[in-house]
């Protein structure tokens, strides 16, 4: 009996399978650590520590040898004096009908003797109007006056005007009245907001002056001179 024609499939050789087994495994292990390292280093978080931030200020003014100029606050005060600082208030006879005295100037302050000075208006009647003077010196040239009309009748003296001049002194302010300044010395009249001066009342002109003469040369009420 005659054997088959077809040739039989012959095995490769074993080491060759060996081989290609090896090989496929190789590729395999390849591919899974190329692969796992491409997901690392798109997974993996950036560890460069972030560079500090810097603020940037102003540095403070040198005084030109390195070191910081502080900061210089310069305040202006002009004092004028305390007495200026407000109007006194008027002074009022007592109820015995005698003068009050007349605001003390403070201890930092001059009033030569016989500052305070009393001149009455020479008139028959009785109950005449009386102009006091107080001075204040702050020093040779400049000083500070306060006149003090008291009406010491039992009417209301109206449209009053007083005139006071000194031989060497000028008028530099004045308040408590309507004035104006003349040569030498100033007019007060009665202010278009006063009623006059009622009886027993009283009212203080301040003013203050410039000039070696502190103390008044003349003065007159209502055209009347007062006695000095």
């Amino acid at each position: 009996m005659l054997g088959s024609t077809v040739p039989k499939r012959v095995s490769p050789p074993r080491p060759l399978r060996v081989a290609v087994v090896s090989g496929a495994i190789v590729g395999a292990l390849l591919f899974s650590y190329s692969t796992t390292q491409i997901y690392l280093r798109f997974t993996e978080p950036d560890q460069t520590p972030p560079a500090p931030s810097v603020t940037t200020s102003a540095a403070p003014p040198t005084d030109g040898h390195g070191s910081p100029q502080a900061a210089i606050s310069t305040q202006v005060e002009i004092t004028v004096g305390a007495e200026e600082s407000s109007a006194p208030s008027p002074s009022q006879d007592a109820p015995d009908g005698t003068e009050r005295t007349a605001p003390v100037p403070d201890p930092g302050e001059t009033a030569p003797p016989g500052g305070h000075q009393s001149f009455p208006v020479p008139q028959s009647a009785p109950g005449t109007p009386r102009v006091s003077y107080q001075k204040i010196a702050y020093d040779e040239t400049h000083f500070m006056g306060h006149v003090t009309i008291t009406n010491a009748s039992d009417a209301v003296v109206e449209n009053w005007e007083l005139r006071v001049k000194f031989s060497d002194a000028r008028i530099v302010s004045a308040w408590g009245t309507e004035w104006e300044p003349v040569p030498g010395g100033f007019i007060a009249r009665q202010p278009h907001w006063s009623n006059g001066i009622p009886p027993g009342q009283s009212i203080t002109i301040s003013f203050t002056a410039r000039g070696t003469s502190h103390t008044p040369e003349s003065c007159s009420f209502n055209g009347v001179p007062c006695s000095l």
